[in-house]
This record gives C-alpha cells, structure tokens and sequence, in this order.
C-alpha cells in the first residue's frame, strides 16, 4: 500500500534540502502518455530504489491541478489528487518498494501547454528509513 505522496509548487530556484541520495535514471522518462482535453499525462519508470522525484516543467503551472498515480505490483493506486502547483516542480513521494512506475496528470485548462524540462529521482539516504 501507498503511504505518501507530496506535491510542491515550488520554483527550481528555491534552496531546499535534497529528500535524499539522487538516483541516476537518464531514461526515466517515458514521455507524453495521453493528450487529453485540458490536460496532459506523463510516464515515469522508477528505479526500485527510488521512493522520490521532482519533475521540472518549462513553465510555471500557475495553480494547475496535479494528480499522480503508482503501478506496482501490476496494480495502480493513486496516490495524490487535486494538488495545486503555482511553481513549476511538481515532488512525489512514495513509501513503497515495489513501484514501478510513476504517471503525473497536470490538468492545463486555459494555460500553456506543460513540457518536461528534467526530472531527479532519489533514494533515501543511507541510515534513513522510509
């Protein structure tokens, strides 16, 4: 079962304390998963390791809805609904081990379009539990 996620709208110029060990994942990103109208879907493959990342839009989402859902164990469960992000990085986090992999829905009626500039996943750190 899921136990956390959080959704920040903080800007990528923000100093904040890294959630963990970074985790190398270059090809995480699996793309655009569904356009639908008002709002854009994207995949994520997550590391086993991994219990957290951000994802860095182009833009600002100036207070678009976010939703992000988990599969794990060939089942998905939601695991944040209705958050609202004004900056643009949106962080999940997660407190299971078996995730798969992560979809992110920024619902975008009447705003720009959101691109994915980059993403972070991380790990916990050593001696620290999740």
């Amino acid at each position: 079962m899921l136990l956390g996620v959080v959704l920040g709208g903080c800007s990528s110029h923000e100093a904040t304390k890294p959630p963990g060990t970074p985790v190398d994942a270059p090809n995480a990103y699996l793309g655009l998963g569904h356009h639908g109208f008002g709002s854009m879907t994207y995949e994520f493959l997550v590391p086993t390791n991994a219990r957290s990342f951000d994802v860095e839009f182009a833009q600002p989402l100036r207070g678009a809805r976010v939703d992000a859902d988990a599969l794990a164990d060939g089942r998905t469960f939601p695991v944040a609904r209705d958050q609202r992000v004004s900056g643009n990085v949106a962080k999940v986090d997660w407190d299971v081990a078996d995730v798969e992999r992560i979809t992110v829905t920024v619902h975008e009626h009447f705003r720009e379009r959101p691109v994915v500039r980059r993403w972070q996943l991380w790990a916990p750190s050593e001696g620290e539990s999740r």
